[in-house]
């Protein structure tokens, strides 16, 4: 239930992208004003006016027969990555010359606590170390311009990576491009840095590829362990 500080389509706005952002709420599912109203404790005016934003964020989508959260079909995955190919390498190349010491620190924080968190069998902790770690490289380009273009995607992007990592397992290897990463920035090697992004996101794309062929409904289904 939620509680009276921030205003509650703000807070409803919270409690129910959280939910999307964490596969709670799969990509497909339909969201009922009333259900959600009646979860939450609120008027359904508070979740129609927090769905609104979700719309803007896009994260949910308007129906004829209502709301559903984004359906990330594979043809929005390949966007949502060729949009990725085109700012994250140009960011991290900005970055391996404007970076400061404080942030190659939070950027090793990020990648230990993702390679902590996948040995113990964390996937939320480990998607949660992994979008810290994305965002933060465009972050630190230090281009306010590149960082605002970056968002539109980011809350998608963060979807993708739990159909990834809870629908079609993907496996480690990633984690060690992540390493790779902070030393060229450290060297400030932004040839080769812009190399390795650019490679590093063309091979998650082509992991999702594997799985083109799939049904609809196998792709939006979290598996049981979720």
């Amino acid at each position: 239930m939620l509680q009276k500080r921030d205003p509650l389509f703000i807070q409803a706005y919270e409690v129910i992208k959280n939910r999307i952002l964490r596969g709670t709420l799969v990509p497909g599912e339909r969201l009922v004003e009333a259900t959600l109203a009646k979860d939450l404790g609120v008027s359904r005016n508070p979740i129609r006016e927090a769905l609104r934003l979700l719309m803007q964020d896009g994260l949910v989508h308007s129906t004829v027969n209502g709301h559903i959260v984004h359906p990330m079909t594979i043809d929005d995955i390949q966007e949502i990555y060729e949009c990725r190919m085109m700012v994250e390498p140009f960011a991290a190349s900005l970055a391996s010359q404007r970076i400061q010491p404080s942030e190659i620190t939070a950027l090793y924080h990020y990648v230990d606590q993702a390679e902590s968190c996948f040995a113990s069998g964390d996937i939320d902790g480990t998607i949660e170390a992994n979008s810290f770690f994305h965002n933060s490289i465009v972050q630190f380009s230090h281009n306010q311009l590149v960082y605002s273009t970056f968002k539109i995607i980011d809350n998608l992007v963060v979807v993708s990576r739990n159909i990834e990592m809870k629908v079609h397992q993907r496996p480690p290897d990633y984690l060690e491009d992540h390493r790779k990463m902070v030393k060229m920035l450290e060297a400030q090697k932004a040839d080769e840095l812009h190399e390795l992004v650019m490679e590093h996101i063309r091979a998650d794309w082509n992991y999702f590829k594997k799985f083109a062929e799939v049904t609809e409904k196998e792709l939006l289904t979290v598996n049981s362990a979720h």
